[in-house]
This record gives structure tokens, C-alpha cells and sequence, in this order.
């Protein structure tokens, strides 16, 4: 079934009749959300999950809190199951001067070489794991870059070989959350340090 809705799902954006519903997301909340249904297969792994402190402030995004959530998801199980024994998985954020939420998705697993990057986002590509025991499809990283790309957003990937990947999302911040912030900014670099900006 989930094979099948990834399918679809790619179907219909290569179609254009894919919807989406923009809105302001809290970024924790959906972290939180993905958490929830992340973690048995987490702990079926043996593989721990550390959330960064960039997650402590409550950053929104302007984007389909449904295609954010899938999207989160995806990277995290992913980084679950490409990850090493005992391994860590580390999820953080910041905002970018260029208004938009900068997610990275960290893994220790055994990194990705540079003469497979080329093929990472294409679909049904499984980069050599075709044969091991490893659950998955090879759409994942395909439907997410879609996704994340008709929220405004972009993909990208840092990886080590032997060390392993973080894989990143940037999307909108929600407009009042960026303005807030360039208000803080510009208030901080013209007042006096004992002023405050309530």
C-alpha cells in the first residue's frame, strides 16, 4: 500500500493534479507528529534519535502541513534505515537570512558516494541496496524533492563515505515569523544595548 501511494503521489505531481494547501506549520509540532510514528521503527533498529536545540524555538513555515509532514518522514525513516548499528540519528533547524527554515536530517550511516550522488533523486534508483535486506521502493527521495519543490523549497544532501549523510529541506518561514525576526534584527543594530524592543 505504501508503494502504491507513492506511485500515485508521484503520478500526480508529474501530472500537475497534485493539491496542495498552504498554511502556517509549526515545525515542532510536525516534528513531534513524525516522532510519534518514527519511533518503533527507531527502536527496532537500535538506532537512537537526538533532536537539536534548533528545535526549541517554534519556527513556522508556510507550507501543506500534510506534504511537510510525508516529506519529514521520509528523510528521517530513511536515515533509519540506511544508518548503522547502533547508530544516531540528529534532527535540527535555523532560520536563514534569506527567510526560509533550514531542516537537516543527520545520520551515521556509511555515506553515499560521489559517483552515485548524480542518481540520489532519481526515481526507483536504490543506489546498490537492491539486494539487501532493506525495505523500500527507491521513490522516496524522488517524491520528496517534488514536494518540497512545489512548497517553495529546496533539497540537498552533505555526505562523507564511512561517516554518513545529512540530508536538508529549506521551506518559507510563515511571513509574521521572518518580519519578527528582521524587526528584532534592526531594532538590535540601531538601539543602544540597555533599550529593549518590546
Amino acid at each position: 500500500l505504501g508503494l502504491i501511494d507513492e506511485i500515485l503521489d508521484l503520478a500526480k505531481i508529474e501530472t500537475g493534479s497534485v493539491e496542495m494547501f498552504f498554511e502556517d506549520v509549526s515545525a515542532r509540532s510536525t516534528l513531534d507528529e513524525c516522532l510519534l510514528l518514527i519511533q518503533v521503527m527507531a527502536d527496532n533498529h537500535d538506532i537512537e534519535i537526538v533532536v537539536g536545540e534548533g528545535f526549541e524555538t517554534d519556527s513556522q513555515v508556510h507550507a501543506d502541513q500534510n506534504r511537510f509532514k510525508q516529506s519529514l518522514l521520509n528523510l528521517m525513516s530513511n536515515a533509519i534505515k540506511y544508518n548503522r548499528e547502533n547508530g544516531r540519528v540528529t534532527l535540527d533547524c535555523h532560520e536563514t537570512p534569506g527567510g526560509m527554515l533550514h531542516i537537516s536530517v543527520t545520520d551515521t550511516g556509511m555515506g553515499i558516494s560521489d559517483d552515485m550522488l548524480g542518481d540520489l533523486f532519481e526515481p526507483f534508483v536504490r543506489l546498490g541496496q537492491v539486494q539487501t535486506e532493506i525495505e523500500g521502493t527507491g521513490i522516496g527521495l524522488t517524491l520528496t524533492k517534488e514536494l518540497v519543490e512545489r512548497m517553495d523549497g529546496h533539497i540537498g544532501v552533505d555526505t562523507e563515505v564511512g561517516t554518513g549523510s545529512t540530508f536538508w529541506i529549506e521551506l518559507p518561514l510563515a511571513k509574521g515569523t521572518h518580519d519578527d525576526q528582521e524587526v528584532s534584527d534592526l531594532a538590535a543594530s540601531v538601539l543602544p544595548p540597555s533599550h529593549s524592543v518590546r
